[in-house]
């Protein structure tokens, strides 16, 4: 990440790449994508594989029941992390940048994602 512009930039695209599958109703590619963080997040907190699925279950129902994907706010702010090998998008109240709003319950679901680049690769993949 040598070149910070460069990598917000690719840093927007990856979460609005995200924020696309959400809304065009691709979960199966969803869940392809957050697969290494739910398999990190189910060992941290100890989940079994059923408890696992059912987490990631009740996050699609709620992308179904009236959520609709924000845009990323401009200004978001960039925080690297991990020797800058790790990067997220926050809003300047440190909330996700990535978030959900239901118009008629008034809720939001933020979605507190991560992002790297692997080695060898170019884009950003969640982490």
């Amino acid at each position: 990440m040598k070149n910070i512009e460069d990598c917000r930039k690719k840093l927007e695209m990856a979460y609005n790449k995200v924020g696309k599958m959400i809304s065009d109703n691709k979960f199966e590619e969803y869940k392809a994508v957050i697969s290494r963080r739910e398999n990190n997040m189910a060992a941290s907190m100890y989940l079994s594989k059923s408890k696992s699925e059912e987490r990631v279950n009740d996050l699609l129902n709620d992308f179904n029941s009236g959520f609709k994907v924000k845009p990323i706010a401009e200004d978001s702010i960039m925080f690297l992390y991990g020797q800058n090998k790790v990067a997220m998008l926050k809003k300047p109240n440190g909330e996700s940048a990535l978030y959900l709003e239901n118009a008629e319950t008034e809720e939001e679901l933020m979605l507190d994602i991560s992002f790297f680049i692997p080695e060898g690769k170019t884009e950003f993949e969640i982490i």
